[in-house]
C-alpha cells in the first residue's frame, strides 16, 4: 500500500473521530460516517487538501522561475539522480491525476 493512501486513511479516520466527538456520539450509537458528515456539515479533509494543492499550482504557474517557491515546487534532485524503488508522488503527478478525473 502506498504511503499517501495510508496517510489519507489516517486523516479521514481522525476527521471522523473528531466529528463524532463534536456531536458527542460514541461507536456504540451505530451512526454511519455519512450521517455524521451530514450533521456536522464539515467538508472532507482530502477534498480541502486537493483544492489547496490546485490553488498552489495555479499560484506557482503565475510566478517566474526566479522565485524560491516556484523553484522548490518543481525542483529536480541534484545531479538528476533518483533513488531506487517506487518513487513518491510529486505535486505534478497528483495534479495530472486530479485534472484527469475532473475532465
Amino acid at each position: 500500500m502506498d504511503v499517501n493512501n495510508i496517510l489519507e486513511k489516517k486523516l479521514s479516520a481522525t476527521q471522523h473521530d473528531i466529528e463524532s466527538n463534536m456531536l458527542n456520539i460514541s461507536y456504540k450509537d451505530r451512526k454511519t460516517n455519512k450521517w455524521v458528515r451530514n450533521k456536522t456539515k464539515v467538508m472532507d479533509i482530502m477534498e480541502i487538501i486537493k483544492n489547496r494543492k490546485c490553488t498552489w499550482a495555479v499560484h506557482i504557474t503565475r510566478r517566474t522561475y526566479n522565485s524560491w517557491s516556484a523553484a522548490l515546487t518543481v525542483s529536480i534532485p541534484m545531479g538528476g539522480k533518483i533513488n531506487r524503488g517506487r518513487q513518491l508522488k510529486r505535486l505534478t503527478d497528483e495534479l495530472q491525476q486530479y485534472w484527469g478525473n475532473v475532465n
